[in-house]
């Protein structure tokens, strides 16, 4: 349980000195609740942890504004986490993730296939049928699939945007599947 002199004293000494036991203290009281509350807003571990030492760092900054006549530390500091998850939904990394997701969740249906496919007794007809494509579509896929990388690490290795990279992986797992269905090989 938060004492509120103690919080006080601690805010105190960090005003005063800077000190780093007193800091540490200081943040130990609210780093669980708020990481939960940063947790809840984001949906991700993570960045959440990320967010929420960001805040602590922005609260030790300005903790010398803090008015405890015109708020109370946890009101002023929920306040900061507030502002920080704001931003960050305003912030392009956020717009470029959740373009991302769109993409993924379209092509929700071409990963079932390719679970499915993939898990199938006839992977090997697949590589080699994989092999009339073209070196880097086989080289996505592969890595994609059965190596298990993400799209932004192939597309580093490959030298190429992600989004092209995104595109040639459910082109080729489109062909493939057309293919598959065709040869009367859907379940």
């Amino acid at each position: 349980m938060r004492s509120l002199s103690r919080e006080r004293k601690l805010i105190k000494r960090i005003r005063k000195k800077g000190h780093h036991d007193a800091a540490n203290e200081l943040v130990s009281m609210y780093y669980t609740d708020l990481l939960r509350y940063v947790k809840l807003k984001v949906a991700d571990e993570e960045l959440a942890r990320d967010l929420t030492q960001e805040i602590f760092i922005h609260m030790l900054e300005s903790i010398r504004s803090f008015d405890e006549k015109k708020a109370s530390f946890r009101t002023w500091l929920y306040t900061i986490a507030s502002h920080r998850v704001i931003d960050y939904f305003r912030s392009k990394a956020y717009q470029q993730a959740k373009k991302t997701r769109a993409i993924d969740v379209d092509d929700r249906q071409s990963e079932d296939f390719t679970a499915q496919l993939f898990r199938s007794f006839e992977v090997d007809r697949i590589l080699e049928f994989l092999q009339t494509f073209q070196e880097s579509e086989q080289q996505i896929v592969r890595g994609k699939l059965l190596q298990g990388e993400r799209f932004v690490d192939l597309a580093k290795k490959m030298n190429m945007p992600e989004s092209t990279v995104k595109t040639k992986y459910y082109t080729t797992i489109k062909r493939i599947r057309d293919a598959w269905e065709v040869d009367g090989h859907d379940e």
